[in-house]
């Protein structure tokens, strides 16, 4: 019996113990959360209104019909060779830890995958986590360039650098298309998994038209901060040379949106996930509390009637 009960007093130490570290890996995952939502917030504005000018000056190739030799090389439809394939940028998480962040991420970039050749998809990876999920389920070889151990806060550099990639290789017509996939902040209880077109110009065009409500929300506030209309837009020196700026600016900025977005959903999946660890350590001691507590009464109600009876033996 007094063995019982040190089994059931050292699970609850190591319980305890446990319950420290996930409250402090909460604790952690909040201060960080906090940084990241502000950021978050303060660069959404600016990402509706790159979008909307992207949008605008290809209402403007539309309306000055202009020719696709007067476009930059970025803008038109690369001539791909024929061993072009998709290139996909993902972003997970570099840790575990993090409730199904990652898992979820992993199975829907499978059923986008597997929908065409799985042989012409190749991968530009973020995280740790995407590392490995990419060399198991599609090969080291899959793998063009990967990034891990990311700070909290994006470096720029490492976003240029990404951007220069997939330019270059779209330029060269080694690429179809470039696509980023990551799986977004929405709430301190939901993500959402996101996939955004970062090349070619069409796709890109093609999915700001469907996100209406980005572009109708930006349309608002140049309304609001001038009196000419949307399509009164002038472009210095030229449309071209203008989307030749505009279009990299895009790319990375949806990047930078992406691994911030990114990174925030992570942390508030911990911090729940660490809420629920706790929760459940504290369910877990109070069981073992109340198991250690009638293991020790029922050892002192034996000694007293073994006191009993020897007394009343003697009598």
């Amino acid at each position: 019996m007094s063995s019982n009960r040190k089994d059931i007093k050292s699970r609850i130490k190591t319980v305890q113990n446990t319950q420290k570290v996930t409250k402090s890996m909460k604790l952690i995952a909040i201060i960080k959360l906090k940084q990241l939502q502000n950021l978050l917030n303060s660069s959404k504005e600016y990402a509706k209104q790159v979008k909307n000018l992207i949008k605008k000056s290809f209402q403007q190739i539309q309306q000055d019909s202009l020719d696709q030799n007067q476009l930059t090389n970025l803008v038109k439809n690369n001539i791909s060779t024929e061993k072009a394939y998709k290139l996909f940028i993902v972003v997970s998480s570099d840790r575990g830890l993090c409730g199904p962040f990652n898992s979820h991420l992993f199975k829907s970039l499978i059923n986008e995958t597997s929908a065409g050749n799985s042989s012409k998809v190749k991968f530009i990876v973020l995280g740790n986590k995407a590392i490995n999920f990419i060399q198991k389920t599609y090969g080291d070889s899959s793998i063009e360039e990967r990034y891990g151990n990311l700070s909290l806060i994006p470096e720029k550099e490492l976003v240029s650098e990404i951007t220069d990639i997939i330019k270059t290789k779209f330029l060269s017509g080694e690429i179809l298309s470039a696509q980023i996939y990551f799986n977004s902040f929405v709430s301190m209880v939901k993500s959402e998994i996101k996939d955004h077109f970062l090349l070619p110009f069409g796709q890109v065009i093609e999915e700001l038209e469907n996100n209406k409500n980005v572009v109708s929300n930006a349309n608002k506030t140049i309304n609001n901060s001038s009196n000419e209309s949307p399509t009164d837009i002038k472009f210095e020196p030229d449309l071209a040379k203008t989307l030749e700026i505009l279009l990299p600016i895009y790319i990375e900025n949806t990047i930078y949106q992406a691994l911030i977005a990114s990174r925030t959903g992570e942390l508030a999946n911990r911090v729940t996930a660490m809420t629920a660890a706790s929760d459940n350590a504290n369910s877990l001691i109070s069981q073992l509390t109340l198991t250690y507590n009638k293991a020790r009464q029922a050892s002192i109600t034996q000694e007293i009637s073994e006191i009993v009876a020897a007394a009343e033996s003697l009598a």
